[in-house]
């Protein structure tokens, strides 16, 4: 159910996601209740988004105390933006060290930006491999590289799907093909149109018409 929220809340589609939720708080849990927070926080219901978000923090949330200090990074509030982060390391989340991160790569203090993602990612939050990577992506094509591909070791998603986007951009397109289905498999359950868009042209563009059409008729079915 989780999962499932997590997805109905990505894609916006609030009426499933308060579906679950129901299901979930029925059993009094309040893991998901930042989800509800984001509904409300979409809807500008600011009342409602605090309510809910402290509902996650008092059930020891990790996900709430981040979603609370993004809502005031957003603010331009650093000092309310550290004091939710801060409880969220003290609720031993990993999750948060990457977002300081972000914040450091926003301000332009790249040294401290590194400090954290390599935290994140000393601590297995694998994502840090892809944002890396994607921070010398324009600066040192080797290091990018070399970021994405611990990524990949790491089962980092995104870094996988940038590599086939790098091998497809390179015109090299049975790697491009190699990691855009293991970014496909990986991410089946919530459907990555990408990777069924790039496997599609991969194939034309090798003449290969039959899983060419493979491709499209899967992307036809989820859509």
């Amino acid at each position: 159910l989780y999962s499932l929220c997590a997805y109905y809340s990505d894609n916006k589609e609030y009426d499933n996601m308060i579906k679950c939720y129901d299901m979930y708080n029925s059993c009094s849990s309040k893991v998901i209740e930042h989800f509800i927070g984001l509904y409300y926080k979409d809807l500008n219901d600011i009342g409602n988004m605090f309510k809910h978000f402290k509902k996650g923090i008092d059930g020891y949330s990790s996900e709430s105390m981040i979603a609370m200090g993004n809502y005031y990074k957003e603010l331009n509030d650093f000092h309310d933006m550290d004091k939710y982060y801060e409880i969220a390391i003290k609720n031993y989340s990993n999750e948060v060290f990457y977002e300081y991160g972000k914040y450091y790569h926003d301000i332009h203090d790249n040294k401290n930006m590194q400090k954290y993602i390599n935290i994140a990612i000393n601590k297995d939050y694998n994502l840090g491999y892809s944002f890396l990577g994607n921070y010398y992506k324009d600066k040192d094509e080797k290091k990018m590289l070399n970021y994405y591909t611990k990524g990949c070791k790491n089962n980092d998603v995104l870094s996988i799907y940038y590599l086939g986007l790098y091998y497809f951009s390179k015109n090299d397109f049975t790697n491009s093909i190699k990691y855009f289905k293991i970014s496909y498999d990986m991410n089946a359950e919530i459907y990555n149109t990408q990777d069924i868009m790039y496997l599609m042209f991969c194939y034309e563009k090798m003449n290969n018409i039959d899983n060419m059409i493979k491709y499209r008729k899967i992307g036809m079915e989820k859509n």
